[in-house]
Formats: structure tokens, sequence, C-alpha cells
């Protein structure tokens, strides 16, 4: 009897120990819960407002991202015991997240990213899942801190592209810095940082990493082209966009193109093509021979 109330108590205990796995999933919810309900816009009219706002604010490619965090932690079958300063460590990323501003919900992105990555060198799974946490916070925090620091040598670039595109469409057609020249109507295109293809690669990059973490936890040989095609299309798009903005020097034509439904529609196209591209490159590496 004694032996089996031992086994028993041994048995309860066990049920009770968090593993690795589900302390985890634990501290990536709430990271996702952090910057899912934190508004970020005008105060909220209504719960139907409310709904929109807080799936509106974020990318589809964010989502895409999150849940391929969690479907590639559920499958990694981390059941090994956590120590005490792991608990300690994900108990105070929780309150942190839960107080601070949304940039801390990115650095602590990083680093579960981190320790995955270093902890559990052998599960590809868990660094598929470590892989995607990176692509998150690269796309949430250190792009754009990245951007700011580097931002007119990275406008200069779109200023480039954009003035030789419309240069060969129209004569005359000339860039100073920033400022696209047009001689037709004599107006100027000023390119700033919201206008920069470089915020849509980072977006882009995201959910290309996303899908192929989810098809096959491993990179091959042939994911660096598919990547190289995110990044070429999304440029090639929104050049195209400024490219249009700055043909048009009617205030409408601008208007359409910029923060109107031209804007809007150009939008689902990138969002379309590198949902394709990002599914064609990751499925058909996963299933040649």
């Amino acid at each position: 009897m004694l032996g089996l109330a031992d086994t028993l108590r041994a048995r309860s205990g066990a049920r009770h120990v968090v593993s690795r796995g589900e302390l985890v999933v634990w501290v990536v919810a709430v990271l996702f819960a952090s910057r899912l309900f934190r508004i970020e816009t005008e105060p909220l009219t209504g719960l139907l407002d409310g709904l929109v706002t807080l799936l509106a604010q974020n990318s589809v490619f964010h989502y895409i991202g999150w849940y391929a965090v969690f479907s590639l932690l559920r499958e990694s079958a981390l059941a090994d015991r956590a120590h005490p300063w792991e608990v300690a460590c994900a108990l105070g990323m929780c309150v942190v997240n839960v107080l601070q501003a949304k940039s801390t919900v990115w650095v602590s992105a990083t680093a579960v990213g981190y320790y995955l990555w270093v902890m559990h060198p052998g599960n590809a799974r868990v660094r598929a899942a470590a892989t995607v946490l990176f692509a998150l916070a690269v796309n949430g925090l250190w792009a754009p801190l990245f951007f700011r620091t580097f931002s007119y040598p990275i406008l200069l670039a779109d200023a480039v592209m954009v003035g030789g595109a419309l240069s060969l469409l129209q004569d005359g057609t000339s860039w100073l810095g920033t400022n696209i020249i047009g001689t037709r109507s004599g107006h100027r295109v000023l390119i700033y940082g919201p206008c920069s293809s470089f915020h849509n690669i980072s977006l882009g990059l995201l959910c290309w990493v996303s899908l192929t973490m989810l098809a096959r936890p491993r990179w091959v040989k042939d994911d660096l082209p598919v990547a190289s095609m995110v990044v070429m299309t999304v440029t090639l798009l929104n050049t195209g966009r400024l490219c249009l903005i700055a043909l048009g020097p009617d205030a409408a034509s601008y208007n359409y193109w910029h923060g109107g439904p031209g804007e809007e529609l150009l939008a689902w196209a990138m969002t379309g093509c590198v949902l394709a591209i990002s599914l064609w490159g990751a499925l058909r590496a996963s299933t040649a021979p």
C-alpha cells in the first residue's frame, strides 16, 4: 500500500510540473495578446468598432506568423521539465508585456526566439518557431529602427527607381535627392518615409518565412530565389504606385493612389502576390525529390 501511495503522489506531482513547451506557449500567447489587444488608434465607440479595430491594426501576415509559431511549438514535443529560473523569467516577461509599451513585445519575442534557438539546437521545429519569432520582431521593431537610422539612402534608392522608370515614360523627367521632377506639368513628388518599399519588404519576408517554416522546418537552397522574388515583387508594385502618383499632376489622381482606393487595391494585389509566391516556393521545395 505504501508503494502504491508513493506512485500516486509521484504521478499527481508530475501532472503539475510545467514543461518547457507549455511554458513557452503561454509566454508566446501573452505576447500575442499584448500585441493584439493594444489599441493604437483613436478611442473606440462600440463593441463592433473595437473588434474591427483590433483585427485591422495588424497585417494578415502577422496573424500567419503567430499561427506558425503556435503550430510549430505544438508539434515540437518539448516535454522536458522547465527549470525554476525559466519559470521566473517567463513570469517576469509576461508582467512586463502587460504593463509596458508596444516595443517590449518585439524585444521579448527576440529574447524568446534566442532562448529557443540556443536551448534546443537539435529540434528543427523549435528552431523554426524561433525563426518566425525573429521575423515578427524584425518587422515590428528592428527593421523600423534600421530604417530610421538609414532612411535617407533607402529613400534615395526608391527615388532612383521611380525616377528611372518615369524617365522611360516621360522625356525630361529627373530627380534630385528624393524629389521627382516631371516636365509635363512641372509638378514635383517628394518620396518620404511611409512611401518606401522597405516597410513592405520586411512584411513580405515575414509571410515568406512563416509559410516556409510551416511547410518544412528547414531551409533549402531553393529558398533564396523565392525570397528574392518576394522582394522584387513588393518593390516593383510599390515603385509602380509611386510612378502613378508622379504621373498624375491633379489632386484627384494623387488622392486616389495615395491613401485612396488605388493604394488599397495595390495593397491587396501585393498581399495576394506575396502569398502566392511564398506558398509556391514552400510547397515546391517541400515536394521536391
